[in-house]
């Protein structure tokens, strides 16, 4: 079993096919914002942005707002990478302010599966507050594709701990029967339930990496949510 490195850009950027499948959520994300189902927004939040990566992927017209835990000092990073960019702006997640701005699009890549399930409904409420326009991107944890990652993971790094029953109802799609840990038990049909619960339509669910193909034969999933209705 491999070592995993202790530098979070290094264990996913660094070289070889796990760069070229990490960095996909960023062009993949690119392509909706600037040419997809939705217009082209003039100011984002990016919930998760740890290092600010993806407003290297938008123009520089874009007001580009990150929010993050500073997980593994990524904000901090962020802060310096940006530090004479006038509108590239980075916000603690800790902070209340930025539950008060409100943008065209949040998006939010390969962030929500770390969010306890107790937890999730009361951030989408706060995006609700937000934007009408979410862009998410998240992994695909249930069914074939993780039946493949978990061997891989197994083989070569550190997998999620799944007892043998709990591997078998991830692989078949009972989630709730899984306890939950970040990615372990993550489902996202459940994830869309619970947009949709808060008011948001689904208007596209697609592969990150393979869009051409069923989205359930991708190691990650595009998802883009509008509100409905917006009640005043």
């Amino acid at each position: 079993m491999l070592k995993e490195s202790k530098d979070y850009n290094s264990r996913l950027f660094q070289s070889g096919i796990r760069k070229w499948f990490h960095l996909q959520r960023f062009n993949w994300t690119r392509k909706q914002l600037l040419f997809g189902k939705i217009p082209e927004p003039a100011s984002i939040l990016d919930f998760g942005c740890f290092d600010g990566r993806l407003a290297t992927y938008l123009p520089d017209e874009i007001t580009f707002t990150g929010v993050d835990a500073n997980w593994e000092g990524g904000l901090d990073q962020a802060i310096k990478n940006f530090e004479s960019a006038h509108n590239r702006v980075f916000i603690n997640s800790a902070q209340q302010e930025w539950k008060t701005l409100k943008v065209d699009c949040i998006t939010s890549l390969e962030t929500l599966e770390h969010i306890p399930e107790a937890e999730v409904g009361s951030l989408i409420q706060n995006f609700k507050q937000i934007s009408d326009t979410l862009v998410v991107t998240v992994p695909n944890e249930v069914g074939l594709l993780f039946g493949i990652k978990f061997i891989i993971k197994w083989l070569f790094y550190s997998p999620e701990a799944y007892t043998v029953k709990e591997y078998f109802y991830q692989l078949i799609g009972l989630s709730s029967r899984v306890e939950r840990d970040q990615h372990k038990g993550f489902n996202y049909n459940h994830l869309i339930g619970v947009f949709r619960n808060t008011g948001f339509e689904l208007i596209l669910k697609e592969g990150v990496q393979f869009p051409w193909l069923p989205h359930y034969l991708s190691p990650q999933i595009g998802l883009i949510f509008k509100i409905e209705e917006r009640k005043n």
